[in-house]
Order: C-alpha cells, then structure tokens, then sequence
C-alpha cells in the first residue's frame, strides 16, 4: 500500500539524516579513520537502498528531505 510505503520511506530519510549527523560528529571528534570508514559504508547502504525503494515503489525521492543543519 501506498501509504505503508511512504511511511518506509520517510524512516528511511530519518534515518540517513542521523546517520549524516553521526559521521560529522565522528569527524569532529577526531574518530577512528575505521570507524568513520564504517559509518560512511553504513550511510551508503542507507543511500542505496532509500534510492531502489523509492523507485521500486514508483515514489519520487524526496532529497531535501536528506539534508541536515549545518554546524558551527
């Protein structure tokens, strides 16, 4: 259903904005490189697979919904 889809795809885009948050905090903080590497390969995957279950479902994808704050 429709609606089921757009709710998937909207925990999708949550999703991708905490992870975006998470790998600039990492940064930030002067992490790990392997953990950094880990939470972009995390944040990728997201990626991929918000992009093929938006076209899958035949729903526009919605990328200013990706986008997160900017920091000082």
């Amino acid at each position: 259903d429709t609606y089921g889809a757009l709710q998937y795809q909207r925990s999708l885009e949550r999703s991708i904005r905490k992870q975006k948050q998470d790998v600039a905090l990492l940064e930030a903080a002067g992490a790990d490189k392997e953990i950094i590497t880990a939470a972009k390969c995390r944040l990728r995957l997201t990626n991929r697979t918000y992009t093929e279950f938006s076209k899958e479902m035949g729903l526009r994808q919605q990328r200013e919904r990706l986008r997160t704050a900017k920091t000082a």
